[in-house]
């Protein structure tokens, strides 16, 4: 959006960069690791997509390296318990498929920026989705 969009004034795009860096950042800055996987998904998930938009390497830095070796329930070799890929709250499909859509958006956020996140451990995420 940032760089599509030519209507919108760079004094417009630093503000909402700097909510985003004031407002949203600070709550999902450490993850969620009370709480179940989607939690986690949903915290990484904007701070990668923040750190795109704000060009802040070590923003998206800190949530791909919580996907790759994370301690919460979100990280992706937490997130599928087995190869089969079954998800932790697989009886509740509500959540099931908000998980399954948070790490489909994560990956292919990691992708448009060079990264094969779907790839990773033997396929873990490609395999949910």
């Amino acid at each position: 959006m940032r760089a599509t969009y030519p209507a919108w004034p760079a004094s417009d795009i630093a503000r909402c960069q700097q909510m985003l860096r004031e407002v949203f950042v600070p709550p999902i800055h450490n993850f969620a690791l009370w709480a179940h996987g989607n939690w986690d998904l949903a915290c990484m998930k904007a701070m990668m997509a923040i750190g795109v938009f704000c060009d802040d390497h070590a923003l998206f830095d800190r949530a791909v390296d919580f996907f790759y070796h994370g301690e919460g329930n979100g990280a992706c070799c937490t997130t599928s318990s087995t190869k089969l890929a079954r998800c932790r709250r697989a009886c509740d499909q509500q959540h099931t498929f908000l998980g399954v859509g948070q790490l489909a958006e994560m990956c292919e956020v990691g992708w448009s920026q060079g990264l094969d996140m779907y790839g990773t451990a033997d396929n873990r995420a490609a395999e949910r989705l």
